[in-house]
């Protein structure tokens, strides 16, 4: 994330002055630092940025206050990152938290520099952003990746299942998630499932069956 960020701000006409990695100097009279770590490191490294710099991290799990610095904040640009992959950063919503009205409003036009979507949560409100987070991308992306090995045994290539994925997606720019759910799930067909729970191993057989519990509560509560 360090490293498209960087990209980022430099696209944006923004100066930046140093990134730092372990053991070099640190810059010294730097108007933000920005701290694009792992989460368990982030109150490591906020004890080396100076005491007086408004000092920000960039996670979404970590609450503003595991930094130590008076002047502190948060500033979470809520996406995916892939080593190489260039991100369109006008289309990432950035969540930001400061410890001050005046830091607040300094991060905002910060990140409106490389965003218009801006929003500010506080750190138990982006708690619940990330948790949806992962939900939304992680494990779909988890899926995918069992989809591909249950493809590869009848030596199919993952690409035909892309259409599937473009549509699901799009659906939701129009529809709730909730609207959009399809599948034999949404439906109650019984023999279905259980012919696909009967070819799968035990640990996916019990993630098909806990999901398709899920979907049907849902669609049940939508009925209500």
């Amino acid at each position: 994330m360090a490293s498209a960020l960087s990209e980022g701000l430099r696209e944006a006409g923004i100066e930046l002055l140093q990134m730092w990695h372990r053991g070099e100097t640190l810059c010294p009279d730097a108007d933000l630092y920005i701290i694009a770590v792992k989460d368990d490191a982030v109150a490591s490294v906020a004890r080396l940025c100076p005491e007086s710099a408004l000092v920000v991290h960039t996670a979404g799990s970590v609450a503003m206050d595991a930094l130590p610095q008076q002047r502190r904040g948060v500033l979470y640009p809520m996406q995916s990152f892939t080593k190489g992959r260039r991100i369109d950063w006008s289309r990432v919503p950035f969540f930001i938290e400061a410890s001050s009205e005046e830091d607040a409003a300094l991060l905002e036009s910060f990140a409106r520099r490389l965003s218009s979507s801006v929003w500010r949560l506080s750190s138990e409100q982006r708690k619940t952003l990330h948790l949806a987070a992962v939900w939304v991308s992680n494990f779909p992306n988890h899926l995918w990746t069992v989809a591909s090995d249950l493809l590869s045994r009848e030596n199919l290539p993952f690409s035909v299942m892309l259409p599937l994925i473009e549509e699901t997606a799009a659906k939701v720019h129009e529809l709730s998630p909730r609207e959009a759910q399809t599948g034999p799930a949404r439906r109650g067909d019984v023999k279905v499932m259980q012919a696909h729970e009967a070819m799968l191993p035990e640990d996916l057989r019990l993630i098909y069956h806990l999901l398709s519990s899920s979907i049907q509560k849902h669609d049940q509560l939508r009925s209500h």
